[in-house]
């Protein structure tokens, strides 16, 4: 039998930075490019995807077959950013839980997978499997500023 609840903290990859967040997303999105791969968005999900991977084996998570919470509390360095911009970061986070799930074959036979980096904690991040909460939360550290992920599954009516 799987574990009901998943819970773990993801700090932040960047020394001396918080989680990442919308501004940094939309900076990175403008250093490369159209066309070329956001390596910030790849390095964040594998540093995600590699936490989450080792506490649902230490902690007998399965990915869940229906829907579950997701709730995702920020822990910041101080209070100078916006919530808008800190919740932003979410994305990397909930991208890096999803299951990898081929897609189909470029014209040039490549294959495109969807969430390639993920890990298989929750099946997909969309409304139909995902309740998503975000919140920050009430302390601050300067040292270990992160993430806490809390994956919560659906309790099955008997």
């Amino acid at each position: 039998m799987s574990a009901k609840e998943l819970c773990f903290f993801v700090p932040s990859d960047r020394p001396g930075r918080p989680w990442y967040g919308l501004n940094d997303i939309m900076q990175a999105a403008k250093l490369s490019g159209p066309r070329r791969p956001d390596s910030q968005k790849l390095k964040a999900e594998k540093h995600v995807a590699d936490k989450a991977w080792a506490a649902m084996v230490e902690q007998g998570w399965t990915e869940p077959e229906g829907r579950c919470d997701v709730i995702l509390t920020f822990v910041e360095m101080g209070r100078n950013r916006d919530p808008d911009n800190i919740f932003g970061g979410a994305k990397y986070v909930m991208d890096a839980l999803c299951a990898p799930l081929f897609h189909h074959r470029d014209k040039h036979g490549k294959e495109v997978w969807r969430h390639m980096n993920g890990c298989g904690a929750i099946h997909d991040d969309s409304q139909r499997y995902v309740r998503l909460r975000c919140a920050i939360a009430d302390e601050t550290s300067r040292r270990n500023p992160g993430v806490w992920v809390r994956i919560i599954r659906e309790t099955e009516e008997e």
